[in-house]
């Protein structure tokens, strides 16, 4: 009896893996909004859903649909200070609600942390830890934030190439569906779960459960 309930435990803990290994894979961006990483997390949640005979909360289809505007940064994602070239979520993040920013300028020092280039409208910030997230506006500046542990130099001159796009309306849907009971059908039991993710920033890096990936 033992060693069926350990087989059986390795057995969902490997096809677990198989599932996470999948949705935290290049091909899923992050499972966000650029490279449509969210749209092919909830394909694919969807179709293991019906693969495994579970069925609709509602109607024939798995999805309630929803939107919100989300700041995106799709493109070039391009950052050289002092004439050193930075990697993108490595060395340096872009501050969601930031506007994008393609140019050259000279930063000014305001504190120990905060550098500006007022004509640019362009903050450099170091950090001591680089977090991404999600913002539903477009502020009227750049900031970019820069680990300090990596980039000990005081920053200067700064060359960028950031591309950011504003998406008024994002279309996605929350993946519901269920498992009828028969012993007390006329209960439930609910388990909710956040299957997006952080996405991508710039168009050679994403964001991976708790690691920053740069693409291949």
């Amino acid at each position: 009896m033992l060693l069926i309930s350990i087989n059986s435990y390795a057995q969902d803990s490997i096809f677990a893996r198989g599932i996470i290994d999948t949705l935290t894979s290049a091909n899923f961006w992050g499972r966000g909004y650029t490279n449509n990483g969210l749209q092919k997390a909830t394909d694919y949640l969807s179709t293991q859903f019906k693969d495994y005979g579970i069925k609709p909360l509602k109607g024939k289809s798995f999805l309630q649909q929803f939107s919100y505007p989300v700041n995106t940064f799709p493109g070039k994602m391009e950052l050289a200070i002092n004439g050193k070239q930075l990697t993108p979520g490595v060395d340096f993040i872009i501050s969601p609600e930031s506007k994008g920013f393609t140019g050259e300028g000279q930063l000014v020092k305001r504190d120990s942390i905060h550098f500006v280039d007022l004509k640019n409208r362009v903050i450099v910030l170091l950090q001591d830890k680089l977090t991404f997230s999600a913002e539903q506006r477009v502020a009227d500046f750049t900031l970019i934030e820069i680990d300090k542990k990596k980039f000990k130099e005081t920053p200067m001159a700064f060359k960028a190439n950031i591309d950011e796009m504003f998406v008024n309306k994002f279309n996605t849907a929350n993946v519901c569906g269920m498992v009828k009971g028969t012993s007390k059908p006329d209960s439930m039991i609910v388990y909710t779960a956040h299957y997006d993710h952080l996405g991508g920033m710039g168009d050679k890096t994403f964001f991976r459960v708790l690691m920053i990936m740069p693409a291949e």
